[in-house]
């Protein structure tokens, strides 16, 4: 008989599992709240901000809400708006950014700032024959307007099309301020006996006919400068001057005199080298 018994308990155990074993049974960590993540808090009037909202649970995890589960508001319309759920920066200011679901929220500050005015960088010094070191040389940028600009994913290059040097991110050149690109840092501290704002850029120029320029980060040329009638591929072209001007003899830099830019040789003069300054 207690044999017969263990068999029964045997077979009732196995077709009847605890209901804890069924997939689903165990129910969902409580929610405590939701969370914006957004990558920085400045955005470029016309970009999507990209925000995703997250869900925080009691034991600690986090989940990415759905989308159509998050209702979006801006505390001022100027600065974002919103196109299919998602939030955009449509004009300059200061702005909070505020996420609902069910009966929580969450806000976050943003500030929106204009495009940036590329136009008004210039390429204000070239130092392409070094009075000691051959790769002393540099290439000077100067901000000509009231506002900081990012340099990120701007190029510097040279005309022979062997050279180039890509700002990294986050490389920002402030309002009526110069920066300089090294072709090489340790060559150019040796000469001028401080360290320039950017890591060497390898771009090497020639001595006697070179051209140098600085493009967008889509390649548009920002700005461009024909030295001693430029280079094969970027030669000085017709208006620009009417001998191989500018020019620098050893140990001196062609430099930008004024502001104002008349895109030819009469905007430079060779001068002693002033990196920086």
């Amino acid at each position: 008989m207690r044999t017969l018994i263990a068999v029964v308990c045997m077979l009732c155990s196995c077709a009847y599992p605890a209901a804890s074993n069924y997939p689903g049974s165990e129910s969902e960590p409580s929610i405590t709240g939701i969370e914006i993540i957004i990558p920085t808090r400045e955005f470029i009037v016309g970009n999507d901000i990209p925000a995703t909202c997250v869900i925080l649970y009691m034991d600690g995890t986090r989940k990415e809400a759905f989308s159509d589960s998050i209702h979006w508001e801006c505390s001022d319309e100027k600065v974002c708006a919103f196109v299919g759920n998602a939030p955009r920066a449509v004009g300059r200011g200061s702005a909070v950014l505020y996420a609902s679901m069910e009966s929580f929220t969450d806000a976050k500050s943003i500030s929106v700032i204009a495009p940036p005015d590329y136009g008004k960088i210039l390429i204000s010094e070239v130092y392409y024959d070094p009075a000691q070191l051959a790769d002393a040389e540099f290439i000077e940028l100067w901000n000509t307007s009231d506002d900081d600009i990012d340099l990120s994913g701007c190029a510097m290059a040279e005309g022979g099309g062997l050279y180039s040097f890509t700002f990294p991110q986050s490389t920002h050149i402030s309002a009526h301020h110069k920066i300089v690109i090294p072709r090489n840092k340790e060559s150019f501290f040796e000469e001028f006996q401080f360290y320039p704002d950017l890591p060497s850029s390898g771009i090497t120029l020639g001595n006697s006919g070179e051209t140098v320029y600085l493009t967008k980060p889509d390649g548009t040329i920002v700005d461009i400068v024909f030295l001693e009638g430029g280079d094969v591929n970027y030669p000085q072209p017709d208006g620009w001057c009417t001998s191989k001007l500018p020019n620098a003899s050893k140990g001196y830099s062609v430099m930008r005199t004024r502001s104002e830019d008349t895109n030819t040789c009469l905007d430079f003069e060779s001068k002693t080298p002033t990196p920086g300054y």
